[in-house]
């Protein structure tokens, strides 16, 4: 893991309103990462708006902030599944186009596209289904470069054609490959260490995340029978919720000191 990401995930996993330089140096001290790294660290986090900082007295305090917040409030909504059954087979749409010499601004709007489960339906127009629940996403394409509309289809995309736009039998690949490593990692847990857990619970729960996040939310009728997102997510918070449990001695402490 980067830094940064451990740093974030590790702000993000005990979801503290603010943390102090002494708490993430000792909640980062297994991963071996030291004091200087971290407030480097930070620093470039914060001129990136992934955090803000606030002093009292003579401690510096941390929290998630801005951009930081929305990349959180984006995982937390993968992390449950949509009711489609109000669906009324509308979908959002993003036009964009970016001149040749801003290559920059349009890897962004593609980076942005992408995290937010679009899918590309034809050069430089992206599309997913609409849900009531996404509303947020109109906040995120307010670019000069972009135009975010909501449209029907006169002729509805096919099943097919969307199991190829959103790569889905890629994606349940993933998933099951998922599902044994926790069978694997849950049987090992009781072997750790209370520091070596909290290791596991950043780089397992890192790779899970990252799995979790390919699901594309799509209603149900788009989906292979076999579709096992919400068992990799229930199997996930189980491990998650075990993980935690087993390295409570070491972090318990380290909030107890301030």
């Amino acid at each position: 893991m980067k830094e940064s990401d451990l740093i974030y995930g590790i702000m993000a996993s005990f979801s503290k309103p603010h943390y102090s330089i002494k708490q993430l140096k000792n909640l980062l001290a297994p991963f071996k990462i030291n004091e200087s790294c971290i407030r480097t660290t930070l620093s470039r986090m914060k001129r990136k708006k992934l955090v803000a900082s606030s002093s009292r007295g003579k401690k510096v305090f941390y929290r998630i902030f801005g951009k930081g917040s929305k990349i959180g409030r984006n995982v937390a909504h993968s992390l449950e599944s949509l009711d489609w059954k109000t669906w009324d087979k509308s979908f959002w749409g993003v036009v964009f186009s970016v001149p040749e010499t801003q290559k920059a601004e349009r890897h962004s709007i593609r980076k942005n596209l992408l995290a937010y489960r679009f899918a590309m339906y034809s050069k430089g127009f992206w599309i997913r289904p609409y849900h009531e629940k996404e509303e947020f996403i109109k906040d995120v394409f307010l670019h000069k470069h972009c135009q975010l509309f909501k449209f029907y289809n006169i002729k509805e995309i096919s099943v097919p054609q969307i199991g190829e736009l959103w790569n889905l039998k890629n994606i349940n690949q993933s998933f099951l490959k998922a599902l044994r490593l926790l069978d694997k990692k849950g049987g090992e847990l009781a072997t750790y260490t209370p520091e070596q857990a909290l290791i596991e619970k950043m780089e397992t729960g890192e790779r899970m995340i990252h799995t979790i996040f390919k699901d594309p939310l799509l209603p149900d009728i788009y989906l292979p029978e076999d579709w096992k997102a919400d068992q990799v997510r229930t199997n996930f918070f189980k491990w998650d919720k075990a993980a935690t449990a087993a390295s409570q001695p070491y972090w318990e402490n380290i909030f107890k000191e301030e």
